[in-house]
């Protein structure tokens, strides 16, 4: 993974879960691939439930 595609998913995670920026930097790219997972299931599924 390149470093803005990397940079870029840590934006996200960071707006959805909230999660403090340096926990995720330390994530290898596999980790922070699966929690950028998770967060889009949480938001999805939020949004299917308010619509």
């Amino acid at each position: 993974m390149v470093e803005t595609e990397r940079l870029h998913l840590i934006e996200w995670i960071v707006l959805i879960d909230e999660i403090h920026l340096n926990a995720l930097m330390q994530l290898s790219d596999e980790e922070l691939e699966k929690r950028y997972m998770l967060s889009m299931k949480k938001v999805s599924g939020e949004i299917k439930d308010y619509y």
